[in-house]
This record gives C-alpha cells, sequence and structure tokens, in this order.
C-alpha cells in the first residue's frame, strides 16, 4: 500500500475495525490519496456498500491480503497445521 500511494495512485484500504487501525489512520492523514473503509469480506452487506461506493471508479489492481482460519485450530499453531485438503476447500 505505501508503495503505490508513494507513485501517487489512489488507494482504497479496506479493514473490518477501520477504528482500530492505527497505523494505517495515521498514513492515510498523511497522504490524501489512500481512503480506509470497513469491509469484512464475510459480510455480504460490506461488501455491497463497498462495491457501490465505488462502482463507479475503475479499479486496475486488487490486493486481497484477507485470511481464513479453521475455527477449531488455536491462533497459537503454526500455518503448516492447516490441513491441505481444507485450504484447498477454501481457497
Amino acid at each position: 500500500m505505501k508503495e503505490f500511494s508513494k507513485r501517487n495512485w489512489n488507494v482504497i484500504a479496506t479493514t473490518r475495525r477501520p477504528d482500530d487501525a492505527k497505523e494505517l489512520n495515521k498514513f492515510a492523514a498523511k497522504n490524501n490519496n489512500v481512503n480506509i473503509e470497513l469491509l469484512d469480506i464475510t459480510n455480504n452487506q460490506d461488501i455491497s456498500n463497498l462495491a457501490s461506493k465505488y462502482q463507479n471508479q475503475t479499479i486496475d489492481i486488487l490486493l486481497n491480503n484477507a485470511g481464513l482460519t479453521p475455527r477449531y485450530l488455536s491462533a497459537f499453531r503454526r500455518l503448516s497445521a492447516v490441513e491441505e485438503g481444507y485450504s484447498q476447500r477454501e481457497f
């Protein structure tokens, strides 16, 4: 995001909790080409709202850094513990 912003690209940065994204908010405050938007990719209403807001804008690149972990895994387990079949089904 920082590199794209440096190149004067318009950046739409999404997060599930915009108010908690302190570093992102600081960066956006200093860079008027960065917009922070609420988006939880598991919430269809969030997706619809964002799509409606930007429906008339061209998007040249989309980077998705959202992740999904099986609920049965502890947050302290390594990524390699995720079953291969699960990740193939989900992605």
